[in-house]
């Protein structure tokens, strides 16, 4: 890919307001793309079911090397109409 594109252009990425700690940093953007499923566990020791929800998970990690989106942000689409041609150069 000639054209490299960055997260926050991309209309699938939302700013996480509800962690103030991470405001400023590239970890306050989520992507609203994939939704990772709730997890359901038995534990053994206390006999207890721990359960995470649904969430989305943070751009950095959509973006990694081996991440559904990669490095090239293959799951990428335009936020704004003026980065329409980006798009079609790279499709």
């Amino acid at each position: 890919m000639s054209e490299q594109v960055a997260c926050k252009e991309c209309k699938f990425c939302k700013f996480d307001w509800c962690s103030p700690f991470s405001w400023g940093s590239e970890y306050a953007y989520k992507c609203t793309k994939e939704l990772t499923d709730e997890l359901k566990e038995w534990s053994p020791v206390t006999g207890t079911i721990k359960v995470t929800e649904k969430h989305f998970p943070g751009c950095t990690m959509q973006r990694r090397e081996f991440g559904p989106c990669g490095i090239d942000g293959k799951l990428w689409e335009p936020k704004y109409e003026k980065d329409l041609f980006k798009y079609i150069k790279r499709s």
